[in-house]
This record gives structure tokens, sequence and C-alpha cells, in this order.
């Protein structure tokens, strides 16, 4: 199998894990050799939401911790068009990937959970609704953590 020449991060509403999770795994591809986010393109939207809004002011202040930027980004919806051109769609959390599967069934053969193609241990924490970023910097170590795996099983099966 080739590795996917894209990768679409499929979140509630786009302004916190799904941007988040986009950002690092752009990281982790460049960083990672034989894999490198120019021959992967990775982009995040929301099965639930509205576009056009920026990523949570808490989930900005988490990535630039970690050296990433979200100050540019703006949420968008998931249509039909991007479950069609994308290789492989990963949902933040096994709901996702069952709103995503309802709306767009076309996508069943490349639609995943973030823990059940990385093989980790659940969905990541929703850290909406926390008013400290220390709930928005551990989500993000789960979604790290999680995508590492999905890294993992990028190379083996490439």
């Amino acid at each position: 199998m080739a590795y996917p020449k894209s990768i679409l991060i499929v979140g509630r509403f786009n302004i916190v894990r799904s941007p988040m999770a986009a950002a690092i795994l752009k990281k982790i591809l460049s960083d990672t050799p034989g894999l490198s986010s120019a021959s992967i393109d990775v982009d995040s939207a929301g099965i639930r939401g509205a576009g056009g809004f920026p990523a949570t002011r808490l989930a900005r202040e988490a990535m630039k911790e970690k050296g990433l930027v979200l100050d540019n980004h703006r949420s968008k919806q998931v249509y039909e068009d991007m479950v069609d051109y994308n290789d492989l769609i990963i949902t933040i959390t096994g709901e996702d990937k069952s709103d995503v599967l309802a709306k767009f069934p076309s996508g069943k053969s490349k639609v995943f959970s973030l823990n059940e193609y990385a093989g980790g241990p659940g969905d990541p924490g929703n850290p909406q609704g926390s008013s400290s970023v220390d709930a928005y910097r551990d989500t993000a170590n789960q979604v790290e953590t999680l995508l590492k795996g999905l890294v993992q099983k990028l190379q083996k099966e490439g």
C-alpha cells in the first residue's frame, strides 16, 4: 500500500481538536524520514460546525507551547468533495466517525477514528468548556500520542 496523498482530520466544530491534530500531524510528518508534509496534504474540517471561526484561544495557546501556530486557522465544514478527494479520513472520535459515515456513506473504506487507526487507548478528551490551558495541553498531548501511532502505521503499510 502506498502512502496516502491526502489526510483529512474531522472533528465536531473544527475549532479545537481537529485543527490541533492537523498542525501536530504536519509537524510529525515533516520530522519523519520518508514522510513529509510536502508529499502528504493534511487538512481539517468539522462535521457539525459552520465555517469561518478561529481556533479557540486556549487551543492556540496550547499549540504555541508546542511551537505550532493556529492563528490563521478558520473552521470549515466537511463536504462530500472533501470525502471524495482525501485518501484517508481520520475522525477525532468514534462518534465523529459515525456522523461522517451517516452523512457520507461513500467514504466507508477510508474513514477511521484516530483511536481506531492508531491503535490507541481511547478517544482524546474534549477540553472545550474548560477555562484552563492545562486541559487543552493534555488533549494536545493525547492527540500527539495517537498521531505518532498513526504515523507508525503509515510507515509499516507504506
